[in-house]
């Protein structure tokens, strides 16, 4: 018991030692072949690069960074994916939580919480979920577009079909 206490303070240890480290600015751009899934990251230095124009030598914008995610929090949301396939959604979001206090800016963990809470048939909280994963999702437009279907889910539940429509929309988009 003591042992497994002192492994999993290091393992949480070296995970948060993880999060110190920092990415190169990088946005997803859709390759053009085959499904959205079918991405290439490029570095963007600035607006003009971003839009195919050779970038001025002063110019220089950070875009959102991919999330480096850590150890614990890979094995942590494994636990969660597994115990939500199991159906136990009380330890699968506990666990979620967990993750999220190590790494409380990653927007993949919000979302399969907010995940989570739709199927504890919980729709305003897994929307609200949702709303935040988009907010620090950045330039993962593939997680967005999962977020705008779990809000369309989410008020067709509340029963507000137009808010229903509209976020499919929003989802279609990507």
């Amino acid at each position: 018991m003591n042992k497994s206490r002192t492994v999993l303070m290091i393992v949480v240890g070296l995970g948060l030692c993880s999060c110190a480290l920092k990415p190169t600015d990088r946005i997803q751009k859709p390759s053009g072949e085959g499904s959205p899934q079918a991405r290439q990251e490029i570095l963007i230095h600035s607006p003009k690069e971003a839009l195919g124009q050779p970038p001025s030598s002063k110019s220089y914008v950070a875009h959102p960074k991919p999330m480096v995610m850590s150890a614990a929090v890979r094995h942590l949301m494994k636990d969660a994916s597994y115990l939500g396939r199991q159906g136990d959604l009380d330890a699968a979001v506990t666990t979620i939580e967990r993750a999220l206090r190590i790494q409380s800016r990653n927007a993949g963990l919000w979302h399969q919480l907010a995940s989570f809470r739709l199927q504890q048939d919980q729709p305003g909280p897994a929307e609200n979920l949702a709303k935040k994963s988009n907010i620090l999702a950045g330039g993962d437009l593939e997680l967005k577009r999962k977020n705008w279907t779990l809000i369309s889910i989410a008020r067709r539940r509340l029963g507000n079909e137009e808010g229903a429509y509209r976020a499919k929309r929003k989802a279609d988009q990507y």
